[in-house]
């Protein structure tokens, strides 16, 4: 009876946002909760209930993080580690949805990445990524991607460190990312397990070194995958790409020692997407990507993608649902990383435009998700480094308090400029 009570539950919310609404403010979302909690050995009791609870959420990324907060990093690395890898629907359905629930608690603040970590969560999902079902292994290779970088795209390093020892067996992490990389049947694994392998990297010269050593690696696997007729495979290649050569000269050369560069139609081609979020995810790859890119003036692909990321990040103010925040909250995470891109005059070109201002209006939208409220903080935090902008930045938050409250609420406080903090003393006095 209870088991059909959960099925119910699950089918009547899917694909319907009024009747999930309806139900968790009649508590059902908690009361899944605790069966969840209480349910020990009964894997269809338990893979029914988990997945109910994350139907509930409607795929919006708000509340799967009130979800994924509900049931707790404890309870989400215990369902981890006491499923076996089986090749059945329930343990399939039990590791997809805890690992799923895992990257999305690490969106966002360092803080909350902090907590997965300290559940011990990265050697759990080192044996789960051995699993049969290709989508669980995305998944781990996605939460273990977020785990490893933070907003604006600054690697956490002691993820990366913690990530790169987790492997068991023979094996380290990094030979078992290239396995995927190399010898998947899915292109989408492949393409997952090359993005992994550029946030683990990131910024750290030690697990770069050990991927460059290893003989079997070559940037031409990534390559093959942009190159992909599927556009979501070539768009995740080209995000691995873009991690790969963000602040690394080094990289750049090494990938234009394997091919003269990347064509201007393949870019063009992710630009002209009808989906909004490709076309912003496209618009950051071309900004990055800008010098490798063939026959174009990098300078003109550069201006080009910032219009678009400033376009969506001041469309914040127009948001209606919590798609279009999050949408505004992914331009706005693109244009934080942009920011910290050495030696391409972006950081300049933004403030010309009126990043700051732009930014300010996320951190004071009402309906502002956590993502991109943390994505304009790290952003703004790094412009107050730079004298114009953190001029700019004390004379919005002068006249609007509130935006000062948030950004001090989300930045971290050695990432505000001394003069920042020092001006905005003087303020409040």
């Amino acid at each position: 009876m209870q088991l059909r009570a959960i099925k119910t539950i699950q089918r009547v919310s899917e694909n319907n946002r009024v009747c999930s609404t309806a139900l968790i403010n009649l508590g059902a979302a908690r009361n899944l909760q605790i069966v969840l909690d209480q349910t020990k050995s009964q894997l269809d009791v338990k893979a029914s209930t988990l997945e109910a609870l994350w139907t509930l959420s409607g795929g919006e990324l708000g509340e799967q993080k009130a979800i994924a907060t509900l049931i707790g990093e404890p309870l989400l690395i215990s369902i981890l580690q006491d499923t076996p890898l089986n090749n059945t629907n329930d343990t399939h359905t039990l590791h997809k949805v805890a690992t799923e629930a895992l990257g999305v608690l690490c969106r966002g603040p360092e803080s909350r990445q902090k907590e997965v970590l300290e559940a011990d969560s990265a050697k759990v999902l080192m044996t789960i990524i051995r699993s049969k079902d290709p989508q669980v292994v995305i998944d781990v290779l996605r939460t273990l991607s977020l785990l490893c970088v933070s907003s604006g795209l600054v690697p956490n390093t002691l993820a990366q460190k913690t990530v790169a020892r987790a492997a068991s067996g023979s094996s380290s992490t990094i030979r078992l990312l290239l396995n995927l990389l190399i010898h998947s049947n899915s292109d989408s694994v492949s393409v997952n397990a090359a993005f992994t392998l550029a946030c683990l990297t990131l910024g750290n010269k030690t697990t770069m070194k050990e991927l460059q050593a290893d003989p079997d690696w070559s940037f031409l696997l990534v390559v093959k995958l942009y190159y992909s007729n599927d556009i979501k495979v070539q768009l995740h290649a080209a995000a691995a790409f873009s991690v790969f050569c963000f602040n690394s000269s080094q990289n750049i050369s090494a990938i234009r020692q394997c091919i003269d560069g990347l064509t201007g139609e393949s870019i063009d081609d992710l630009l002209n997407s009808d989906v909004v979020a490709y076309r912003y995810d496209a618009a950051f790859h071309q900004v990055v990507l800008a010098k490798s890119i063939e026959d174009r003036d990098p300078a003109l692909l550069a201006a080009a993608g910032v219009k678009i990321l400033i376009e969506g990040a001041n469309k914040a103010t127009e948001a209606k649902d919590s798609y279009d925040v999050e949408l505004a909250a992914a331009a706005t995470n693109h244009i934080a990383a942009l920011i910290r891109l050495k030696g391409s005059g972006v950081a300049n070109g933004l403030i010309s435009i009126g990043v700051c201002e732009v930014l300010c209006d996320v951190l004071a939208s009402p309906l502002m998700s956590e993502t991109g409220r943390d994505g304009a903080a790290t952003a703004l935090g790094f412009l107050t480094m730079m004298p114009e902008a953190c001029r700019i930045i004390l004379k919005e938050i002068r006249v609007r308090p509130f935006v000062a409250h948030m950004l001090m609420h989300h930045a971290k406080p050695k990432s505000l400029s001394d003069e920042f903090r020092e001006r905005w003393k003087t303020f409040r006095v």
